[in-house]
């Protein structure tokens, strides 16, 4: 039983290295897409959408589940948005 234990674990080391890989790629991808006269103009949301694919299936590795990602990222954006409205009052100033 050990074993198989140990050959779980690793397997979910294993994946989750190759989906960090996986994610590594996307962005570079995504920067070499921003080029100016990038052959690959026109691809960002496409890349952005496999990035995004990538973080979901990390977090279901990492045995954080979808609606708690979720909730996290609703809340990452409405701290931004709070510090974009706040900033973006203090120019109008």
């Amino acid at each position: 039983m050990r074993a198989d234990f140990d050959f779980d674990v690793v397997r979910n080391i294993s994946a989750i290295e190759r989906l960090k890989c996986g994610l590594l790629r996307d962005i570079s991808l995504l920067f070499e897409a921003t080029l100016p006269h990038a052959d690959s103009a026109g691809d960002e949301k496409e890349i952005l959408a496999d990035a995004l694919l990538n973080i979901y299936q990390l977090a279901d590795k990492m045995n954080i589940s979808y609606e708690r990602l979720d909730e996290a990222a609703a809340k990452a954006i409405k701290i931004h948005d709070k510090k974009l409205f706040s900033r973006l009052t203090r120019e109008g100033d």
